[in-house]
């Protein structure tokens, strides 16, 4: 970058105004999903609250208050309407989804309810609670009809008998035993013992002849209903979470049937589905004792503990829940219907192939957002406190793909564009390695480089600016030492690497020991010459690439430096640092040029838009701001985020900006400007013409019009002018009846506000007790006395009208002095 030489910035328009257009915020932190199968509802316990999630778009349709205390089960009705919630607090409370009222609270059970489930009619709700007691409510009526006291230990499932007549409910717990409980005798008919470790789900068949538990132990038994006797054990070979028979559409409509006929000769006729820790889904032939297939969720799944639960949502549709939080959908194929009718049947692997479709994800919660990228204005790659890296679409914030190589936190992202809709992502994280990826969004990330070398931490990097027919030339890094490492990236050709091609081991071209502390952040100059590092040891650097020779050390910033950005345009470099401020700092002769203030505390990203002449920064307050670079004014401040805002980054020129915070929240901003300068002038020619009609109407003698409109404006000194020059003209009679029986009740509150400010005023009272006196003497006392906050603005009216009263009193006894001269 030679002396002397500027960029002309092109013409652009200074940017005031962001809306939130998309938000990615949690709403699943963990437990049991409940699942409406008939509008595909999904209710989620989210800290202290519940989430109702439409399964096909992923938004929160209803979200409903917590009672201060965290949620421990969640079970929602059939039809959508009720959803019934238990909290630490060991209240629960029913609530109606359509008004979003609760319709009633009890507290059943002495300690936390850990389980809930409702019958196939909706009409009883059982808790299963750690006090080792199983319960049973009338959702209708609201009472308590069954109290079952026998288990051993905490009760963590229930289920009930899906058909109507046949009334039992079975329960398991970590006593290792199933109870069947008889709902018309109050009695406990059966103990089922065969696990040796705590039981953890059961499922009724679809015909309601057989009974299935799993355990710890990895083992599934089959048990008859009828006899209570066990049909069959088959060795899961994991801890499994939970387990579902299968149904096919027919017996799902016909699943109040208890004439139902089983198939299979006193065995089951149904293949069950179970998950566990070792994050697979598995379909199991019940007479063969054999898993038929399995399929893996993902990387992820398998590393973060597995699976914790599965629904099944209609007969085709089903749902996957994993322990980090994440709710994943699959289609079975339409071959299901055929794959369930017949066990002994042995199906070609081109049928197990076909059967799952899909593997849409939501991820439920991504606790803190340690840096976000774009790719490409309609896509955004996100960096959480864990070690994936997750695709997400802007707008929806549909998770896309999940990229899995570190084995620790990322805590730094950047990308590159390579050619249209192909992207070059670098991630750096706490396993101290920088990994390469290649996404074309279509597809999953593949990992195509792995840069090894830091001996700590990689806390930020960032690629050089774009080369003649190539997407960057280096890669700089640093870590948690203070060193810098440039990584080469010639060896990148552009062709698209196969699924099974190894990464490829990056070489350093240059590293320096940089700083005395932490590098926080690193940028390349718009034309790859320079690299500026920001450090805790409160210093910003400029470094000569691809040496990493020092050129120059920008000192001044009271605490660290969290970000550094280069102007598009100019010789300048903007640090954000955490003594609350941004600088400009000159790259000629390291001079300050401006120091932002406006953050309460330490601003930790910053970055240019508009073509170089505005700057926007993002902090530890949790506030976004937008300042002039030409007088280091803030041009508007935004504060939607509750926790510190760790990642920023703008589109466009700063048309689409997206912020990610601590508390997990993911923000994409777009540039209103245009259209709120538009709005404004629109309005200010509305108020024209209403100010003009108010003129016309005074000038015409309709002052009554004249009063409403004014009063519309809400403009209490035109107000005033109208009444005065209404009693000057005459006919006060006409003119009160017609302004006070249209007022509303906010108006007449309106009106009497402004009676209270002129009161105040002795130049002014007389007008406010004639407006007074008129609304009190025309509209009833009761209305008055049920508008609300009224009562405020009584307080003051009667203190200085006592005062006015008096004064006027004063002057007429005054008056009796002129009368007693005169006929003296």
């Amino acid at each position: 970058m030679e002396a002397g030489q500027k960029r002309k910035a092109p013409s652009a328009t200074l940017r005031s105004e962001y809306e939130i257009a998309s938000k990615l915020k949690p709403f699943y932190t963990g437990g049991r999903v409940s699942v409406s199968r008939s509008k595909k509802l999904a209710a989620c316990a989210c800290g202290e609250e519940v989430n109702i999630v439409c399964l096909a778009t992923g938004k929160v349709v209803t979200t409903i208050p917590g009672d201060s205390a965290l949620v421990t089960s969640v079970c929602i009705s059939e039809d959508a309407t009720v959803v019934f919630i238990a909290s630490r607090s060991l209240q629960c409370s029913q609530w109606h989804l359509e008004t979003q009222t609760c319709t009633r609270r009890f507290k059943g059970h002495k300690t936390p309810v850990l389980h809930m489930s409702l019958d196939s009619q909706g009409l009883y709700l059982c808790t299963a609670g750690s006090d080792n007691q199983v319960k049973v409510w009338d959702v209708q009526e609201g009472y308590l009809t069954h109290s079952f006291k026998g288990h051993e230990g905490v009760v963590l499932f229930s289920v009930f008998h899906p058909h109507p007549k046949k009334c039992q409910l079975y329960t398991c717990g970590d006593d290792t035993a199933v109870r069947v409980w008889d709902l018309r005798t109050k009695k406990c008919l059966r103990v089922l013992k065969a696990h040796l470790s705590t039981v953890t789900c059961l499922s009724v068949s679809p015909c309601g002849k057989f009974l299935l538990s799993c355990a710890q132990d990895s083992m599934a038994h089959v048990w008859s209903v009828d006899t209570f006797a066990k049909v069959s054990s088959i060795p899961l070979n994991e801890v499994t979470n939970s387990a579902v028979f299968l149904a096919t559409r027919e017996m799902a409509s016909s699943s109040n049937r208890e004439d139902e006929e089983d198939a299979g000769a006193g065995k089951p006729s149904n293949y069950f589905v179970t998950v566990g820790q070792s994050g697979k889904v598995r379909f199991w032939n019940p007479r063969k004792f054999k898993c038929e297939y399995e399929f893996s969720v993902d990387d992820t799944c398998e590393k973060e503990g597995g699976c914790l639960d599965f629904a099944v949502v209609g007969s085709t549709t089903v749902l996957c829940t994993t322990l980090d939080c994440r709710i994943l959908t699959y289609e079975l194929s339409e071959d299901v219907e055929s794959f369930s009718n017949n066990l002994d049947e042995r199906r070609p692997e081109s049928f197990w192939r076909g059967l799952v479709a899909g593997g849409d994800q939501l991820v439920g919660n991504n606790e803190q957002i340690t840096d976000l990228c774009f790719l490409g204005p309609k896509h955004l790659v996100i960096a959480t406190n864990s070690q994936y890296i997750r695709v997400y679409d802007a707008e929806t914030f549909a998770c896309l793909s999940s990229c899995s190589g570190h084995t620790d936190i990322v805590l730094a992202l950047q990308a590159c564009e390579v050619s249209e809709g192909r992207f070059l992502i670098a991630s750096g994280g706490k396993d101290n390695s920088v990994l390469l990826w290649d996404s074309t969004l279509s597809q999953d990330a593949a990992l195509v480089g792995r840069a090894e070398g830091h001996f700590s931490a990689v806390e930020c990097l960032a690629f050089s600016g774009r080369a003649e027919g190539r997407p960057a030339n280096y890669i700089c890094s640093g870590d948690g030492d203070g060193f810098l490492k440039l990584w080469d990236l010639s060896w990148f050709s552009g062709a698209r690497a196969g699924p099974e091609s190894p990464a490829r081991a990056m070489s350093t071209l240059s590293t320096t020991a940089g700083h005395e502390k932490d590098v926080n952040t690193v940028a390349f100059s718009p034309d790859g010459a320079y690299v500026c590092s920001g450090s805790q040891d409160k210093t910003a650097k400029l470094w000569s690439v691809p040496s990493l020779a020092t050129v120059r050390t920008f000192r001044g910033h009271g605490r660290g430096v969290w970000s550094v950005a280069f102007s598009p345009v100019d010789q300048v470099l903007c640090t954000a640092s955490g003594d609350k401020t941004l600088r400009l700092w000159s790259l000629k002769d390291g001079a300050c040029l401006r120091n932002f203030q406006g953050h309460t505390s330490s601003v930790l990203k910053c970055c240019y838009v508009s073509y170089g002449v505005q700057v926007v920064s993002a902090g530890a307050d949790g506030l976004v701001k937008v300042w002039n670079v030409s007088n280091a004014e803030c041009a508007n401040t935004f504060d939607q985020h509750e926790d510190k805002v760790w990642a920023l980054t703008a589109c466009d020129q700063g048309e689409t900006l997206a912020t990610g915070s601590g508390d997990g929240e993911v923000f994409v901003w777009r540039d209103h400007t245009d259209q709120k300068a538009l709005d404004r002038r629109r309005e200010e020619a509305e108020l024209i013409k209403k100010k003009q009609r108010i003129s016309d109407a005074v000038y015409r003698g309709s002052y009554s019009k004249a009063f409403r409109l004014a009063l519309d404006l809400k403009y209490p000194g035109q107000l005033h002018r109208i009444i005065t020059q209404a009693v000057k003209a005459g006919g006060e009679g006409e003119f009160w009846e017609e302004v006070v029986q249209d007022l509303s009740d906010d108006e007449i509150k309106e009106c009497l506000r402004y009676v209270s400010d002129w009161n105040t005023n002795s130049r002014l009272y007389l007008c406010s007790q004639l407006l007074m006196h008129n609304i009190f003497s025309r509209i009833h006392p009761d209305r008055l006395g049920k508008i609300p906050g009224l009562s405020d603005v009584w307080d003051g009216l009667t203190a200085y009208s006592q005062r006015h009263a008096k004064r006027i009193d004063t002057l007429v006894r005054q008056t009796y002095m002129l009368d007693y001269a005169l006929y003296k």
